[in-house]
Parts: structure tokens; sequence; C-alpha cells
């Protein structure tokens, strides 16, 4: 149902506050799927059948993706600072700065083993896909430019950020009974 929304929303000619409206629909649609699944399963006593390594696999590949967008980030950057004053200390020192951050992102990425704590822990599978979308989304914006501010505050305040907080407090809360 989202990818008919998203492909009649790339065909058809709309105001920019058509276009808007319906992608904020077509989002929530698309993001609530899961969900809505993973809930209708829980509440028939199953639970919806996905392979956990297959999922933080997936998950892993689209943060590295998003990585080596940094990277070229900042040799775009870095070519800008030599293009402009020619090879200078501040061109090394962004692209040094540049390829730090995005080792730094592998390593808080990757450092935990997403696939096997997920085996054990399948009722945290929405908070968790939600948790990693954010970074993601904030590495994107930074490798095209977006002040690094906006890229924290993107993780910080997204809206998922907060759904996925108050859900990992219920379920905690929930196991503690």
């Amino acid at each position: 149902m989202a990818q008919i929304g998203w492909v009649t929303w790339i065909l058809l000619p709309l105001s920019f506050t058509a276009a808007l409206v319906r992608l904020v629909i077509i989002w929530i649609l698309d993001l609530g799927g899961p969900v809505i699944a993973e809930f209708n399963d829980r509440r028939r006593g199953g639970g919806f059948p996905w392979h956990a390594h297959h999922i933080a696999e997936r998950y892993g590949l689209l943060a590295i993706i998003a990585i080596g967008e940094s990277i070229t980030g900042a040799l775009a950057a870095a070519q800008m600072i030599s293009n402009a004053q020619g090879r200078t200390v501040e061109s090394v020192v962004a692209l040094a700065a540049g390829v730090l951050i995005s080792f730094s992102l592998w390593w808080t990425y990757f450092v935990i083993p997403s696939g096997p704590i997920l085996d054990v822990r399948r009722d945290n599978v929405i908070p968790w896909a939600y948790m990693c979308t954010s970074p993601v989304v904030a590495t994107v914006l930074a490798a095209v430019g977006w002040p690094l501010w906006a890229c924290l505050l993107v993780v910080l305040v997204s809206p998922l950020s907060v759904i996925v907080l108050l859900d990992v407090v219920i379920n905690d809360a929930a196991d503690n009974r």
C-alpha cells in the first residue's frame, strides 16, 4: 500500500502543499506498517516471522552506505577548500575530521552486535529499528552539508526517538512486573 503511495507521489504533478500532505500520510503508513504487523501477530500469540541477523545486517548495510556518503562529503569539503585556497592545513584538517567522524560513526554503530541481541529480545525490534534510523538520517544530512548541530538535533528531537524511548520504557516496565 505504501509503495503504491510512493510511486503515485512521484508521478503525480501536485502543488507543494498537496505533495507535503501526501508525503506525511505515506510516511506514516510506511513507518506504521511494521508496527501494526508486529502488534497484530503478538496479539494472536505469535510474532511476525523475521530473522534477527538478517534485519541487523540490512540496517548495517544502510549505515555503511550513509557512512560512505559522509566520507564523500568530507572529500568534497576538502576539495572545495583546496580549490578556493590551495592545499592548506584547513583542507587537510577538514578531510581528517570528516574521515575520523565517519570512522567513529562506524564504531558506534557496529560496537554492539545487534543480531544476537535481537535474537534474544525479539520484542524490541521496533524500537531498535527506529533508533537505528535517526543516526543514519543525521549522517546523510551531514554528508550533504547540513550543520552538525542540526544533524544532532535530528537525532535528539526526532519524534521517532521520543516514540522509541517511550516504547523501551513501557517494555522494560512490563518485563519488570
